[in-house]
């Protein structure tokens, strides 16, 4: 598998919250969590929205938190199945 560009994150039926992986840092709770953008992903309809604030995501709906490492490979070859190598780049410049 190619290097990761996007970072899936959290999953609701259907859906996957996914962020740049060099974000990944920002996430330990400091200042810079605040300014970490996420885009949702459906999977269903095989669309992305626009990037919104992570914390925005996280406020509206229960994400699932994907810990499982397995588990995060599977999402994000589905996501790679699904979109274009473009509309990968696209997303993760969209989040940058």
């Amino acid at each position: 598998m190619k290097t990761t560009e996007i970072y899936p994150i959290a999953t609701l039926p259907d859906l996957v919250l996914v962020i740049n992986a060099r974000d990944l840092s920002k996430l330990d709770g400091g200042v810079d969590q605040a300014t970490v953008k996420a885009i949702k992903v459906d999977i269903r309809n095989k669309r992305f929205n626009e990037p919104i604030l992570l914390e925005q995501h996280l406020k509206v709906n229960s994400w699932e938190e994907i810990t499982d490492p397995d588990q995060r490979d599977v999402y994000e070859a589905r996501l790679r199945t699904l979109f274009s190598e473009a509309q990968i780049l696209d997303m993760k410049r969209s989040l940058s």
